[in-house]
């Protein structure tokens, strides 16, 4: 009898422990289930741009992150149909754009400031990026910067009634 009740805990526990490894494992994945159900709910599609606390994730970065559900304090989306997407995040835009926001984010720039109308133009190895994005930037990574103020510059770019152009290019292998 003693045999039996303990292999019944044994088993009991295993389970729980089983149950709790993989209920973390799922709290550790809730930034990858979230675009999952964004995805199938069509709200955004494959490859969005992430922003996690004002900051742009690459697909490597996201790729290593684990964020639980329990961290994750507040999200938000941009549709493609959005004013701007395209400008402000690049061709990648069109996919949606979402930005999330975790416990530890301190606020500096409110979501509206991602798409405020700017009077200059940012390109980053060509494409148009938002001011924001530029103060998360690595200065290493930058290989040369271009600021174009004529108008007949500026119009081989963009009809849009900017005041400035800043290009950045990249160092090779850079992103």
């Amino acid at each position: 009898m003693k045999k039996i009740l303990a292999s019944l805990l044994l088993l009991l526990s295993l389970s729980v422990s089983a149950q709790e490894i993989s209920e973390k494992e799922n709290q550790d994945n809730y930034l990858h289930e979230l675009i999952a159900d964004l995805v199938q709910k069509e709200e955004i599609t494959s490859d969005p741009v992430i922003i996690l606390n004002e900051q742009l994730l690459t697909t490597e970065a996201l790729d290593t992150l684990s964020i639980s559900k329990f961290e994750i304090t507040s999200y938000a989306i941009l549709k493609k149909e959005q004013k701007d997407v395209e400008n402000k995040f690049g061709k990648q835009g069109l996919n949606g754009v979402l930005m999330v926001k975790t416990n530890s984010f301190q606020e500096t720039v409110s979501d509206e400031d991602y798409l405020a109308k700017e009077d200059v133009l940012y390109l980053i190895d060509g494409k148009a990026t938002h001011s924001s994005m530029l103060k998360h930037m690595d200065p290493e990574t930058i290989a040369k910067i271009d600021v174009l103020k004529d108008h007949d510059s500026i119009a081989k770019y963009t009809d849009e009634k900017v005041n400035g152009i800043i290009k950045i290019q990249l160092k090779k292998g850079s992103k």
